[in-house]
């Protein structure tokens, strides 16, 4: 593909259909927040395979190539992707502190409350509800092994932030990003795309 206007026009076109939320291909924690960062779905409808997201992968790595080749032919991806889905790309570990950023709604209301108070007043354990797009709940998931008998105390508090951000921000979405990775890496191998930090990937 040559970097012209049509080039920049088709890649624009086609990113905001593919991580447009309204598409399920990608969603956000925060829905009614417009500028939400996304992220893979990871209650995706079954007719959407994993290979569009090796396909969405491959248009990023394309943007990032043809980026990183000249400024002239630079090509925007128009998304706004999750700080520990850009992380995850590179290799790096989430951990609950990236909630900060992805989803500040959650961050103040329940990660930072429960560095500061008992967690055993507020009766948590290992474990986290799942609902489906109109909030009905489907089921209840242990984030480590017997979670849910696990209360959450001040001793283990630290290790269940982890394990939350373990379960929601990889374990969920775990298959998507692996086929997201290697759609990327048909263009951006994994020893150059390390070079890059999630600031720069933004």
């Amino acid at each position: 593909l040559d970097a012209g206007g049509l080039t920049r026009e088709w890649i624009s076109v086609l990113s905001t259909a593919l991580f447009d939320s309204k598409n399920e291909l990608f969603t956000q924690f925060n829905k009614e927040d417009k500028q939400a960062l996304i992220y893979p779905n990871p209650t995706r409808p079954s007719r959407l395979k994993l290979k569009y997201y090796e396909f969405a992968g491959r248009i990023v790595g394309k943007c990032i190539f043809e980026s990183s080749c000249s400024a002239i032919r630079r090509l925007n991806v128009k998304a706004r992707f999750m700080r520990s889905f850009l992380a995850q790309l590179i290799g790096l570990r989430v951990n609950y502190k990236y909630f900060k950023t992805d989803d500040k709604q959650l961050y103040s209301s329940k990660i930072k409350y429960i560095q500061e108070v008992d967690p055993e007043d507020l009766n948590l354990y290992f474990c986290e509800e799942e609902y489906d797009n109109d909030g009905k709940l489907l089921k209840e998931v242990d984030i480590i092994p017997n979670g849910s008998t696990i209360e959450v105390t001040k001793h283990n508090r630290m290790k269940y932030l982890d394990a939350l951000a373990q379960y929601k921000l990889n374990t969920r979405v775990s298959a998507e990003i692996e086929a997201f990775i290697k759609g990327l890496n048909e263009l951006v191998p994994d020893n150059l795309l390390t070079m890059f930090s999630e600031q720069e990937l933004e």
